[in-house]
């Protein structure tokens, strides 16, 4: 049998995962401890978006997709300037919403889809009583409502 090459990586929680190079084979030790999200840091990613110009760039770059956009048009768009920006930019990243990387001269920044995956997930995980489909939102087009559930059984 062979084996594809791995390498080791750190998750978000300091504990490391093995990632095997081969496609779509992921191999993960400590397992629990890397995918769930524990209170502190969902406490840091919340203290992140409870600022006005934190939660206004999160969501202009979850708009923006997972290419993300550069620093210069976030703080044109966010009418903020550049110093200011980065410094919300880097509590961001800290709180693991957002990733950066650098494209010659220019740093682009993008949601970092897992780590408001793993937020949302920790919020709903114990939803309603086991009936999570009680609170599922229904999104289309921008719109998010609450779907209409018969509460009457869960009683």
């Amino acid at each position: 049998m062979i084996s594809a090459p791995s390498r080791v990586l750190p998750c978000r929680a300091g504990r490391f995962f093995e990632m095997c190079l081969a496609p779509a084979l992921v191999f993960r030790s400590n397992f629990d401890y890397c995918q769930i999200m524990e209170n502190k840091d969902a406490i840091e990613a919340l203290a992140a978006l409870a600022q006005e110009t934190r939660l206004r760039v999160f969501r202009l770059l979850v708009q923006a997709g997972p290419n993300g956009r550069p620093a210069g048009e976030i703080a044109q768009a966010v009418d903020v300037p550049p110093a200011t920006l980065s410094f919300h930019l880097r509590e961001l990243e800290r709180a693991g919403l957002l990733l950066s990387r650098r494209e010659s001269r220019q740093i682009f920044y993008a949601t970092h889809y897992e780590g408001m995956r793993r937020l949302l997930e920790f919020l709903m995980q114990d939803c309603c009583n086991g009936h999570p489909e009680i609170c599922k939102p229904e999104v289309s087009r921008g719109q998010t409502t609450a779907v209409p559930v018969d509460t009457s059984e869960v009683a």
